[in-house]
């Protein structure tokens, strides 16, 4: 590939490898929502993969998830915890999806990227922000420990399962 043929962000390897690190993190979060709903639903992990997938947005997906834990999860407790940290959840949407579905640009101020909003069809927004791989990565860290906080909740959920009748 000549520099020709290269896009501007293929000069920016540092970046890569932080969206790179984002994605794979999400990815794994989102097999941790996955065995939530598998334990919600009391069933084996490739129907809760079956199910999980047949939603197209993670935002039906983490909804999904609120309104099983409201229905099924009978301590207040445990359905408390479950809700407080799918909430969370919502928030990290907000993060991933303004890396994953940006469009970027480069020029001498670095690695700039539009966030893909609702834009007023009669206002083009040109607005671009310069974004630094340390950004991206205070997303990640985000993330990672949000998943953390559900390999906890993953286990408390499976010992009160498992202490019901």
């Amino acid at each position: 590939m000549t520099d020709k043929t290269r896009l501007f962000i293929d000069r920016m390897p540092e970046h890569c490898a932080a969206l790179g690190r984002l994605v794979a993190h999400w990815a794994m979060f989102e097999r941790k929502l996955i065995h939530i709903l598998q334990l919600l639903l009391s069933t084996d992990i490739y129907k809760a993969v079956l199910i999980f997938d047949e939603f197209n947005s993670i935002r039906s997906k983490i909804n999904l998830l609120l309104k099983l834990n409201y229905r099924f999860t009978y301590d207040k407790t445990l359905r408390d915890e479950i809700d407080t940290h799918l909430m969370k959840a919502y928030n990290l949407i907000k993060i991933r999806n303004s890396y994953i579905h940006a469009l970027y640009d480069g020029d001498n101020r670095g690695v700039m990227r539009r966030k893909m909003t609702a834009i007023d069809y009669k206002k083009p927004d040109t607005s671009f922000e310069v974004v630094t791989v340390q950004d991206i990565q205070d997303g990640v860290d985000k993330i990672a420990t949000l998943s953390r906080s559900f390999d906890f909740l993953i286990a408390r959920i499976a010992e009160v399962q498992k202490a019901q009748p």
